[in-house]
């Protein structure tokens, strides 16, 4: 069984999460400066969460392309 319902149940809730992250100072202020972009590869769902770090501010976008720029790359399920 899975952890999530259906795609747009773990876009929802991973996004509120990004949104909290990035919206706490002391964690935008810690992750600033490292420029990198992280793609999650989330294998049961077969799509991708990139977390940039590259701009002024931290952002976070879903994209089922494969073919996105990025610097490290997590395979994982939605269960991880």
């Amino acid at each position: 069984m899975r952890p999530f319902r259906n795609r747009d149940e773990l876009v929802k809730i991973m996004s509120a999460l990004w949104d909290e992250i990035f919206n706490t100072p002391e964690i935008t202020r810690k992750v600033a400066a490292e420029k990198l972009i992280v793609k999650f590869r989330l294998t049961d769902f077969g799509m991708n969460l990139f977390i940039d770090l590259t701009g002024d501010m931290p952002r976070y976008y879903w994209d089922s392309e494969d073919d996105q720029k990025f610097d490290v790359e997590m395979i994982l399920s939605s269960e991880t």
